[in-house]
């Protein structure tokens, strides 16, 4: 319901990227706020964001999506087939599909490695590794507690470097 009665929305993957991206806006824009530029964010809950898009067409809402690339070339040229075609909604992704790149953890680790390793504790002994692969110790653990991790990064956001798609998905939506 909230998707069809807001102005503007940025769709998001989960729950970590919904904690953090009002704080990245205020960050960013701090002569304002998500509510005074009238921009809802909604997570998908891991539910394809195509849904949405589908529905935003019946609509003269405005709507950015913030998500992963995967890994998938194909996925960023479905970003840039879809954006060429769309004005009241886009597809924001890293163009990295490599391990820097491939997901939201992954941008924020590679931009604030050191801020990272600053605040996580890791167990010793413990491998992380995120459906079988390993990532780093670091990377890792983010990966796998998603939620805990943003909420450590919370205090900390004012110095998080945040990832160049996320900044142009709020220029996007601000306009």
């Amino acid at each position: 319901m909230q998707f069809l009665l807001a102005e503007k929305s940025i769709l998001v993957e989960g729950a970590t990227e919904y904690i953090m991206l009002p704080e990245l806006y205020k960050v960013i824009y701090p002569e304002s706020s998500l509510q005074v530029d009238k921009i809802d964010i909604i997570s998908c809950d891991g539910l394809s964001y195509k849904q949405y898009l589908e529905i935003a067409k019946q609509t003269n809402h405005k709507v950015a999506v913030i998500t992963d690339n995967d890994a998938k070339p194909e996925n960023l040229d479905y970003m840039t087939t879809y954006n060429a075609g769309n004005v009241k909604s886009h597809v924001f992704m890293s163009g990295d599909t490599g391990d820097d790149g491939w997901t939201w953890e992954a941008n924020i680790y590679s931009l604030n490695k050191a801020l990272i390793e600053g605040l996580i504790t890791l167990q010793k002994g413990a491998q992380y590794l995120f459906h079988g692969k390993d990532y780093g110790l670091y990377l890792g653990k983010m990966l796998n507690g998603k939620v805990e991790t943003a909420c450590q990064l919370l205090p900390k956001i004012r110095e998080l470097q945040c990832p160049q798609y996320v900044k142009d998905a709020f220029e996007w939506i601000r306009n």
